[in-house]
């Protein structure tokens, strides 16, 4: 999983969670989430589920093609999923999720996301 930091054309951003699919690693796509906050906020609050991206995304920082502005790795980590992720499944409605992240000043925390309407989910973390 990595975190990026989209700056776009008119300066503003957002950060751009990816995490590997566990169980569908032979397209090799990335479940993403717009947010506005930063992984080591308080709280996330509502967040944008986005089209799975490319897993180039994992290892990518640098400008984008036409002209979506560019994007820098602010942080890594790994995944457990403490909701089952089935194989092709979307990601389901409400997942819980263990991220421990590289960095020191990342705590490990449980991650609740909960689907709330169109492509909004909510984010809640808890220090694990």
């Amino acid at each position: 999983m990595v975190v990026l930091r989209h700056t776009l054309p008119d300066a503003s951003s957002h950060f751009d969670w990816m995490i590997e699919h566990p169980h569908n690693r032979s397209e090799h796509r990335l479940i993403t989430f717009r947010c506005q906050s930063p992984p080591n906020q308080s709280e996330l609050g509502e967040v944008e589920k986005l089209p799975d991206h490319r897993a180039a995304y994992l290892d990518y920082q640098g400008e984008l093609s036409r002209n979506r502005g560019s994007v820098i790795r602010i942080t890594q980590g790994r995944v457990r999923f403490i909701t089952l992720l089935s194989g092709l499944d979307e990601f389901p409605s409400q997942t819980e999720a263990l991220i421990q992240w590289d960095e020191l000043d990342y705590p490990t925390f449980m991650y609740q996301f909960k689907y709330l309407q169109d492509n909004i989910w909510s984010v809640c973390k808890q220090r694990f």
